[in-house]
């Protein structure tokens, strides 16, 4: 039962009672003794004054006005941002020097996209075009479109280009001298020199032509520019009739002695085809023709086609 834990006997029950007395009487203790009166308080003026200049500092501050507030009252400027100046006129993207397309407000970084387009043989055959040079937001060609005067070919050859309005004398850049239509060029052959005098190809491109054809061995074929790094079909339209392929200046590899890396060097050979022909060597011995390699399971007749110039099995 419960009261067997909670009886007391009469001595245990009086000095509980002791026990709860003595615990109040040490608290009413605290609310009888006094505390020092004001007067017993030593004064300010007692102490000496031992303020360091920094605590003054300080107290300066603590009594200046809320740095928020001298934020409010102090008048805001708001300067005028810069805006370069510019003058729109009639100019032809095909012609257009850097520094007349800045003078048009174009930024720098487009104005050399423009250019570097150009040199890699592109062209503007309508204003449109432009809009497609990267950088070049919508707002911009608008403004610029009524200007864009594409001139044809043979007058943009002879036609001198615009002076920027920030030069203060004329510059007549050296014409480069392009074939007329009728002349043709032995892509097989020709250096930079005389690839940049076929129209629409600059220095860039013809440096391009001259590479493919050292990593080939040789052009077969017209079609093969097709394959240069950068050309269009547009552009590939415009040069064709200037563009022709002698015989007998191909380079061919030796399929039987190769190693995998040389032959995979070529534009025409991946690794995995390389090193099929390498294994098969090594199995069936010296390779005879190309037929050897239609059972490669690697290789598609269109491969074998476009190979066939290219490889020797001697």
């Amino acid at each position: 039962m419960w009261k067997d834990y909670f009886h007391f006997t009469k001595k245990e029950r009086k000095g509980v009672l002791i026990f709860f007395l003595v615990i109040a009487l040490i608290y009413s203790m605290k609310f009888f003794i006094s505390q020092p009166s004001s007067e017993e308080q030593p004064a300010a003026e007692d102490f000496p004054q031992t303020a360091s200049p920094k605590t003054e500092k300080q107290a300066e501050k603590r009594l200046s006005p809320d740095k928020t507030t001298r934020k409010k009252t102090r008048p805001y400027k708001n300067p005028t941002p810069y805006k370069e100046s510019y003058t729109l006129r009639n100019f032809d993207p095909n012609t257009a020097d850097s520094l007349t397309l800045r003078s048009l407000g174009l930024k720098p970084y487009l104005a050399k996209n423009i250019v570097k387009y150009r040199n890699q043989g592109g062209r503007f055959r309508k204003p449109e075009d432009l809009a497609k040079i990267y950088g070049l937001d919508s707002s911009k060609f608008e403004e610029l479109k009524p200007y864009i005067q594409i001139l044809p070919v043979e007058d943009r050859q002879s036609a001198a280009p615009a002076t920027s309005v920030t030069s203060t004398t004329s510059i007549t850049p050296a014409k480069s001298v392009k074939y007329p239509l009728g002349t043709q060029v032995d892509i097989a052959t020709a250096d930079t020199a005389e690839l940049k005098k076929i129209p629409h190809i600059g220095i860039s491109f013809a440096q391009k032509i001259v590479k493919y054809r050292q990593l080939l061995g040789g052009y077969c074929c017209v079609e093969q520019i097709k394959e240069v790094y950068g050309m269009t079909p547009e552009l590939y339209a415009d040069i064709l009739p200037w563009l022709k392929v002698s015989e007998g200046q191909i380079s061919q590899l030796p399929v039987n002695s190769l190693s995998v890396e040389r032959l995979k060097s070529h534009p025409y050979l991946n690794f995995y085809q390389a090193k099929a022909i390498v294994d098969l060597r090594r199995k069936r011995g010296k390779l005879q023709q190309m037929d050897d390699l239609s059972f490669l399971e690697e290789f598609s007749e269109t491969d074998l086609q476009r190979l066939t110039p290219y490889l020797s099995f001697n």
